[in-house]
């Protein structure tokens, strides 16, 4: 077991440092050699012949696409080989047709020849029939997104190759078509970053290296449920030497806010082992570590998208040693001996908790840049930081440099103490539970049930819809099965908003480049998480207004093309506007008051339906 554990904490470097990785990739059974070396035969054969004259042969495959044999191959679907392929700096795989190298460069096949020009690029493949193929589903995507409403007539076009124009109706016009002005999307392909294998950290934010490596690793499986962070451990060893950051159960703290958003992408399963006494574990629900399936996370939508990373809207608290909580006791004042002794077995009991806050301008890094330039991806649109002691490296968020102390997020029981503004949240037959207008009733949120007339296409059956009185208001991902839930419990789920941002949209910005690139992201975050928790006691941190709704609209029925975005009913709750969306995980509260909460859902809430749910400042200990 030693040995396990010394080789587990290597990976990154055993792999990273190789010369050359060598990989078995069609085997079933590590005893039946290399396909093509010495007895081991290949399992196909290359079609040739002669055509007047000349030698012809078929390759076995496309270079420019990924590699079939590979990528559906068993070794491709285990946990334990995902850092073989994605920390490997070069290898050969060996398949049933032929070898096969790939490096971050590009890659070779046994069964074609090099040309010897080194600036050589291969022609692309036919990206005007892929896109082509795809304009349905483009076309239904812009039509459909609500960032682009104000324009009712829409024109795409491939590089001016092709156009599709799309006219709305406009029955005061004499041929009931609108005669507004007419935009034009341009779309194309965009590089694919994953075929070479490699995990890419250099050129990329830490942040998109962390999302793919997460991406494709929870897609695989594993035979122990309880080695599902050790098989991660070179990923994150690899962030974690070229970064000055930590790792709890999979997640970072760089990002750990948004970390905590992971989606799931099928329905899971809550992972149980035996712990190294024989008893019976868990990793903590907030990590995707804990569930089996497929998670990943949000993605910035379009490749070149006009959107801020989301700005966290929590309290952090850290629970200290109790030692240290009564040391601090004692030094307020005078105490009597009894009043410590008192105090110190509440501490030790749990009847007192022994918890600081944390320093929220240290974890934003406002007005302490040390270094810290803010960029700009003007291909991606993209905000992003450096620092001359990262070369190479870019992070959407500020992160600790090296010889900083990285904030503890993660107390040393394993769970997550922060206060938030929560709302109740309880499941509701739609169809049969009335809209109410006039007022502000209701302090929660609906959960939808029986309402697949709202979606226009097929959504999933973890999705569900976010409504406040029936109107529509959000979007929500269940990691938990809904048979596994009891619906008729009214006091025991919450969402709470652990971070703020907006709807992504179309470039160019509505209000201008000038706009869009003077936002620097800690002070938007700076300016955010203050106006959240304003009390309005302070004359130049005003509180968030949220005005009252149009009285006058009743709820919109008609079907939304579900893609994950928070839909909502814009006669009630508003225009699309800047930073108008919670991200909400929905937990489950698990024993008593004090005893914990479970995370079983992420999702998207429109901002004014939230504040329509009446919040509270609630302390959340999510440890179950």
């Amino acid at each position: 077991m030693a040995d396990k554990t010394a080789n587990i904490s290597d990976m990154g470097s055993i792999y990273g440092d190789a010369t050359l990785t060598v990989v078995a990739s069609t085997n079933s059974d590590p005893t039946k050699g290399l396909p093509g070396v010495g007895r081991a035969t290949r399992s196909r054969a290359q079609f040739a012949g002669r055509v007047q004259g000349i030698s012809l042969v078929v390759a076995f495959q496309d270079s420019r696409r990924p590699y079939t044999e590979i990528e559906s191959s068993v070794l491709n679907t285990r946990a334990w080989t995902f850092q073989e392929r994605h920390l490997s700096q070069r290898s050969v795989y060996f398949t049933s047709a032929q070898m096969h190298f790939t490096c971050p460069h590009g890659t070779a096949f046994e069964d074609t020849v090099p040309v010897p020009d080194a600036n050589y690029k291969p022609p692309p493949v036919n990206i005007q029939t892929q896109l082509t193929a795809r304009i349905h589903d483009l076309r239904v995507r812009i039509w459909s997104d609500p960032t682009q409403a104000h324009h009712p007539n829409k024109a795409i076009t491939a590089g001016g190759k092709s156009m599709t124009i799309m006219i709305a109706e406009d029955k005061s016009e004499p041929d009931g078509l609108s005669a507004g002005p007419t935009p034009i999307y341009t779309y194309a392909s965009v590089p694919d970053t994953e075929k070479a294998g490699t995990l890419q950290v250099t050129g990329e934010t830490l942040w998109k290296a962390y999302t793919d490596a997460v991406k494709n690793y929870t897609k695989r499986k594993l035979s122990w449920h309880s080695d599902v962070v050790s098989a991660f451990q070179g990923v994150t060893d690899l962030i974690s030497q070229g970064a000055n950051t930590k790792f709890w159960c999979g997640i970072p703290e760089f990002a750990l806010d948004r970390a905590l958003l992971w989606c799931p992408q099928e329905i899971l399963k809550r992972r149980e082992y035996l712990d190294g006494g024989g008893e019976p574990s868990r990793f903590p629900s907030w990590s995707w570590a804990a569930w089996e399936g497929n998670s990943s996370y949000r993605g910035r939508g379009w490749y070149n998208a006009i959107t801020y990373r989301p700005v966290w809207t929590v309290k952090w608290l850290f629970r200290e040693k109790p030692e240290a909580y009564i040391d601090a006791f004692k030094a307020r004042g005078d105490k009597t001996d009894e009043e410590v002794v008192e105090y110190a077995r509440k501490v030790f009991s749990g009847e007192i908790l022994a918890l600081s806050r944390l320093d929220s301008q240290e974890l934003m890094k406002v007005g302490n840049p040390k270094g810290r330039e803010d960029q700009r991806d003007k291909v991606r649109n993209e905000h992003y930081f450096t620092h001359p002691v990262y070369p190479g490296l870019r992070f959407t968020y500020p992160i600790s440099l090296p010889g900083e102390e990285v904030p503890e997020r993660v107390s040393p029981d394993g769970a997550l103490y922060f206060v938030c503004h929560a709302v109740s949240a309880k499941f509701c037959d739609m169809p049969n539970t009335p809209f109410i207008q006039r007022t502000i009733e209701d302090d929660f949120l609906q959960i939808g049930l029986n309402d697949e007339s709202r979606s226009a296409n097929r959504r999933r059956p973890w999705q569900r819809i976010i409504y406040h009185q029936g109107y529509r208001a959000g979007f929500l991902h269940l990691n938990v099965e809904i048979a596994h839930l009891d619906l008729t419990e009214t006091s025991s789920y919450c969402l709470v908003a652990m971070s703020r941002e907006g709807l992504a949209t179309i470039a160019p910005p509505d209000l201008g480049w000038d706009w869009y690139w003077s936002g620097k992201p800690r002070e938007v975050q700076y300016t955010i998480y203050h106006q959240d928790w304003a009390t309005g006691e302070d004359e130049e941190n005003p509180p968030l207004a949220v005005p009252l709704p149009d009285w006058e609209k009743e709820p919109i029925t008609d079907p939304q093309n579900e893609n994950g975005d928070p839909h909502w009913d814009e006669g009630r709750f508003g225009d699309i506007a800047v930073f108008d969306i919670y991200n909400v995980l929905l937990l489950r509260r698990i024993g008593g008051m004090r005893s914990g909460w479970e995370r079983i859902g992420v999702g998207k809430v429109n901002l004014r339906a939230f504040h329509y749910g009446q919040p509270s400042e609630s302390m959340i200990i999510l440890n179950k």
